[in-house]
């Protein structure tokens, strides 16, 4: 298997292919060089399985999870909560997932009438730090800030909520805030997030595998599951204070 790679892991995954050092790959989340190189050299016979990531056009089975169902689930909560200034924190601009949560949680706040503007949708690196350098930004102007924030996973929620509280917002009186994931950290401080079955993720990815590890497998195409989400309310959305 083989999963969040650096600037090498094209290099790596290249010569696992070429060499055939493996029985089958589990790839999880790839980049766009990666796609591009699975593309034009990896072999169709070669048992490969994407996790979060389908490159369309390839023979190649995939795993990911509902992204869209649990950002429209998550701006959904915010809005019935009765918040309508929302702003939206991405992670890398070239990421699978985040394209996904932050394009349906865009069209779910403008499709209920509440558009969220462009200086509000912020991008961080998936990391708790650029969670908190976001959070800064959204205190430079203390009289024009969101009433909620949907963020797409729970590292950079917990920066946000940190910071945001650190200075006096009060957690989810004046700012509700939704992360993605639904890591232990959160369950502890009282994170409302998008719950991500990681457990049926490596399950299915497993299945997959052996499925196309088989021989005798007469599958017609590539085998792409989506898995459902769950949001999970906790005080930082709801009416209780966030926080340890």
């Amino acid at each position: 298997s083989f999963s969040h790679g650096a600037k090498d892991e094209i290099e790596l995954v290249g010569s696992f292919i070429r060499e055939r050092r493996v029985d089958g790959l589990i790839i999880m989340n790839i980049r766009p060089e990666l796609d591009a190189y699975l593309q034009k050299e990896a072999e169709p016979d070669m048992p490969l399985v994407l996790l979060n990531h389908p490159i369309e056009g390839t023979p190649f089975c995939s795993v990911q999870v509902d992204n869209r169902s649990g950002a429209r689930t998550a701006v959904a909560h915010l809005l019935e909560r009765g918040r309508r200034k929302l702003a939206l924190v991405g992670g890398p601009l070239d990421s699978f997932d985040s394209h996904q949560r932050i394009e349906a949680a865009q069209q779910a706040a403008a499709d209920a009438g509440c558009p969220v503007p462009e200086p509000w949708i912020f991008h961080g690196n998936f990391e708790e730090y650029t969670g908190r350098e976001i959070g800064l930004d959204l205190l430079k102007d203390r009289n024009n800030m969101p009433d909620a924030l949907f963020v797409g996973n729970d590292e950079m929620a917990i920066g946000v909520l940190s910071v945001l509280m650190e200075n006096g917002v009060r957690i989810p009186e004046d700012v509700a805030v939704v992360g993605f994931d639904d890591i232990v950290t959160s369950r502890h401080i009282g994170l409302s997030t998008v719950h991500v079955p990681l457990r049926d993720v490596g399950r299915s990815a497993m299945n997959l595998m052996m499925m196309v590890q088989d021989a005798d497998n007469d599958n017609e195409g590539p085998v792409r599951k989506t898995l459902p989400v769950q949001l999970v309310i906790r005080r930082s959305s709801g009416t209780g204070p966030a926080g340890p």
